[in-house]
Parts: structure tokens; sequence; C-alpha cells
């Protein structure tokens, strides 16, 4: 038995069919190969167990998504360290709205095989950080990949509009890779609420991280998982 799971893992949001006016040109888009995570259940739960995949083809969702990043570093003597108390550290916001739409995976001979394909457009993007940085000219910045039912993704593309300036198409892309270096990736085995399962994989973006990712399944209906997350990195 299979659940549906929804596009990024949130509510979805079935729309009717309506007009609207064309987005700003992009440009071809650039494709990067996507390393296959290492999916390792550590335990598999308990009650009524399934396979959990997505089933979310010909589906669209609309959702907002925001990233606040922050970084800090303080150099004090030893003598002071042990009841030392580092300040804030600067923080900077990177928002903006997703339209998400799932369709099925065309057979590509030089692509991993996959089942579905995932396109993103975002828009009203924003940004507050210490530094007054313009991010508007990325509206309609696209991306999207491919990935199988569990959720495995096999390549990413990404295609900036042709008048974005060049702190937009930074800021976005960078937004972006971050957004799609957590996938929700379910295991092969049947699994039941309680079930918790971990993700290795690599990142990229300014610096490539081992990332491990634990999930926890919280709950588990006839239409969908609740997950809890949790993500640690190193070098």
């Amino acid at each position: 038995m299979r659940v549906k799971a929804s596009i990024l893992a949130l509510a979805l949001v079935l729309t009717g069919c309506s007009y609207e006016p064309p987005g700003p040109a992009v440009e071809q888009a650039v494709a990067a190969p996507v390393d296959a995570a290492r999916v390792t259940v550590k335990d598999a739960g308990s009650g009524d167990k399934r396979v959990l995949s997505y089933e979310d083809v010909n589906t669209e969702q609309n959702s907002h998504f925001e990233l606040t990043e922050g970084f800090s570093q303080d150099v004090v003597e030893k003598s002071v360290a042990e009841n030392f108390e580092s300040g804030a550290p600067e923080e900077a916001t990177t928002a903006f709205d997703l339209r998400a739409e799932v369709s099925e995976a065309t057979d590509d001979p030089e692509q991993t095989p996959a089942t579905r394909n995932a396109f993103m457009t975002l828009s009203s993007p924003t940004y507050s950080g210490t530094d007054a940085l313009n991010v508007e000219s990325g509206d309609g910045f696209q991306f999207g990949w491919r990935a199988d039912d569990a959720g495995q993704v096999s390549s990413l593309r990404l295609a900036a509009p042709q008048s974005a300036n060049d702190d937009a198409r930074s800021i976005l892309e960078q937004a972006i890779v971050e957004l799609t270096s957590m996938p929700i990736v379910f295991p092969e085995e049947e699994i039941g609420e309680g079930a918790v399962w971990t993700l290795d994989s690599r990142t990229s973006g300014e610096s490539t991280l081992l990332q491990t990712t634990t999930y926890t399944l919280e709950e588990l209906t006839d239409t969908g998982a609740e997950l809890s997350v949790d993500i640690s990195q190193r070098p």
C-alpha cells in the first residue's frame, strides 16, 4: 500500500485551471547531477507498517519558503573563555513564494531513471541582511529536479531570469540549493509510526558538507505522513 506525500512535504493545495500571464524570460537551464543519498532504517516503528512513497504526479502546490542564516566568531583570551558569552550572530533571511508542479518524468538515456519531474517557479523574492541587496529582479527564477517515487533526487536544474542582477542570482541560487539539499527520501522497507531512518548525503553550494538527516515518523494516516527532522552537518 502506498501513502501519498506532497511536494516539499507540505499541505497539498490543488488549483483549478486559470489564466496566468507569462513570467519573465529565463536563461538556458543549467543541469547538475545529484548523488543518491544513503538511506538507513534505525527503527522500523510499530503498528500498521507500509512502504511510503510519493503519489503527486499531475498535482500543483503553492507554498512559502524562508531561509535564515547566521554566523558569528569570537577570539578571546583563555583566561576569560570559560565565562565568555558570545553575542548574537548577524542573520540574513531570504524568502519567496513558490508555485510547484509535478509531472511524469520522461525517459532520458543520459540521466538516471526517474518517475517524477518537479518544476518550481519562485516569485516575490525578498532579502533582509546587514547589506541592502536587491533580489527583486530574481522574480520568476525557475528550478526543478528528477526523482523517483521514494524521493531520491537524481538531477537539479536552475534557470535564472535574463533580467536578474548578480545579487539576485547569487542569493536566490544559494537559497534554492539549501532547499533542495534537504530532500525527504522514504526507505524501501515497510515502516510504521515511530520509525526512525537516516539520510546521508553531501550538500553543495559555497562549501561541500557531509549531512546526516534523521527522520522520525510521528503520525501515519491513509493519505499522508507527519515527520520530525534533525539535521547535522560536518566538513
